[in-house]
């Protein structure tokens, strides 16, 4: 039986790149022996994976505060149950205004506000930080970044994409949009 000829899709439509992402995205899983790997045991900011421990860069735990937030928990879990549950804006846990309180006393400033989750954070911060302005966009940003800018947009902010990993692309748009008297500086954004 005849093969069927292999369509090409055309230079510089969605489906070119949409084939040459998931070809880089197969040649990263073939030079990366840890690209989706299964993590057996975590001991502070290391890590098992098999038998081969890690110094742990790419996780979350940012400070390794395992062991002090572990055993900080308990008495919370006991209070408050796994999750306060509630948008801010329909019920707001004291425990957000406790953090809120200490955070101003660490830092020293007049004001602080808790955002529990990336996706508050980006919807809230980045329109405000727009402020009207331009927010230049990384063609891979995460979804909530995305989402964060197209927030500003509808508020007034303009909104260009620049190709990923593209210094150059980027520098053509920050020429195109220079930051002028009364405007703000245009808000690049990767992730």
């Amino acid at each position: 039986m005849a093969e069927s000829p292999t369509v090409q899709p055309e230079a510089g439509t969605w489906l070119e790149s949409w084939l040459r992402a998931c070809a880089e995205l197969d040649r990263l899983q073939a030079g990366n022996p840890l690209l989706d790997a299964v993590i057996d045991e975590v001991d502070g900011r290391r890590i098992r994976v098999g038998d081969r421990w890690l110094h742990d860069f790419a996780s979350c735990n940012y400070l390794g505060l395992d062991r002090e937030v572990i055993e900080g928990i308990p008495a919370y879990l006991d209070r408050w149950g796994t999750h306060p549950g509630w948008s801010r804006m329909l019920g707001s846990p004291v425990l957000y205004e406790q953090i809120e309180a200490e955070l101003r006393e660490l830092l020293g400033v007049e004001d602080a506000l808790l955002l529990p989750t990336l996706t508050h954070i980006h919807a809230a911060v980045i329109p405000v930080l727009a402020d009207g302005g331009t927010v230049l966009l990384d063609a891979r940003a995460h979804k909530t970044i995305h989402d964060g800018a197209v927030i500003a947009r509808a508020r007034g902010a303009t909104l260009e994409r620049c190709a990923h990993d593209d210094p150059d692309d980027l520098e053509r748009l920050l020429r195109q949009h220079p930051r002028g008297p009364g405007s703000s500086a245009p808000m690049a954004s990767t992730a």
